[in-house]
């Protein structure tokens, strides 16, 4: 079995720019529309949502723009990111106004980030 892409949530196309092209470093390609019809059967959202892939190497994300969204309170749904620098890229989110949660669990540190819609993201060092 092969992970093909993640779906997330934005509320705003500029959050979702400055989150995976900004600070992922992703490829921002295939901007399309979902017709509310396919919307709506999937996620019981009844318009148009634009939607947009941003790529890399090893990673995909399909994120959908609906600016009516809440900010994520999803407290266990998360990415896994694994990230050559751990220190540089956490330095980066800090510089981007990043949430960044650090957890011990043990000897170790367990980190993760909020993006500006509140989606989560669990980061390991490579």
């Amino acid at each position: 079995m092969n992970w093909v892409h993640m779906g997330l949530a934005c509320r705003l196309e500029a959050n979702a720019d400055r989150f995976f092209v900004g600070l992922l470093g992703l490829t921002k390609s295939e901007v399309k529309t979902l017709p509310a019809t396919v919307s709506d059967g999937l996620f019981g959202v009844a318009e148009d949502l634009p939607m947009i892939n941003y790529v890399g190497e090893r990673v995909h994300f399909e994120v959908f723009i609906d600016a009516k969204r809440e900010r994520s309170n999803d407290s266990i749904i998360h990415a896994c990111l694994m990230v050559e620098d751990r220190d540089n890229f956490l330095s980066r989110c800090d510089d981007c106004g990043v949430e960044i949660i650090r957890v011990p669990k043990g000897e170790h540190l367990l980190v993760f980030i909020r993006d500006y819609d509140g989606n989560l993201y669990e980061i390991k060092a490579a």
